[in-house]
């Protein structure tokens, strides 16, 4: 028997191919956890044409890929649970169970966590990198009325622990209710001092990020 740790990670994106850039980081992640572990992928996307879970092998991860096509906070609750559970039952029957499940973003991919969590007592744990709970963001899901209190924090509070890429990040999600003590592990760690500029040098800003058409 393997001593290798089985993980499910499922995430809010992942590249397909309709899209081959969404949450490319993510599959950048899961190729590198798997070096490690035993890793495989359940990822349910708003499509505009639903369909029943897939299962394929790709780098040697299993990946179970569904769609649906349900608009709305209530309706893509409901479709998230209902393929995350077709798309589960896919997964065990090919892969096997997994030891503890990463979610990638909290919504929607946490209410299949959840899910699993109540009927399958899998843990799971919450990265959060999303620009949505910003106070300054455009496309901000807590301001829907109801979906904060009804949906994000029962979904984050079910979590064994909420990870944040960011102190800031973090210390809104506890203004938001959504954790009490998020654990921070920055993207970018420096390998190196970062040097200064001469004081009569032109300020210089970069940016590292596919740009979407919210960023």
């Amino acid at each position: 028997m393997s001593a290798r740790r089985r993980v499910l990670v499922i995430p809010s994106w992942y590249p397909s191919d309709e899209d081959p850039t969404a949450g490319i980081f993510i599959l950048q992640q899961v190729r590198a956890l798997s070096a490690v572990a035993d890793v495989a992928v359940l990822h349910v996307a708003g499509t505009a044409h639903a369909f029943g879970p897939t299962v394929t092998v790709e780098d040697g991860v299993t990946v179970v890929r569904a769609g649906i096509d349900a608009t709305g906070a209530f309706r893509r609750f409901v479709g998230h649970r209902r393929a995350g559970r077709a798309g589960f039952e896919a997964l065990t029957a090919q892969w096997g169970h997994p030891d503890i499940v990463h979610v990638q973003a909290l919504f929607p991919a946490a209410i299949i966590a959840r899910d699993l969590g109540r009927r399958e007592r899998i843990p799971y744990v919450v990265t959060e990198h999303s620009e949505e709970y910003l106070a300054a963001s455009k496309r901000r899901l807590v301001a829907t009325p109801g979906v904060l209190s009804l949906l994000l924090r029962p979904l984050a509070r079910g979590a064994a622990r909420v990870i944040t890429v960011s102190r800031f990040l973090g210390l809104r999600l506890v203004e938001l209710g959504l954790t009490d003590d998020p654990l921070v592990i920055p993207n970018v760690v420096p390998i190196s001092p970062a040097l200064p500029s001469p004081p009569e040098s032109p300020h210089s800003i970069s940016h590292v990020s596919i740009m979407s058409p919210a960023k």
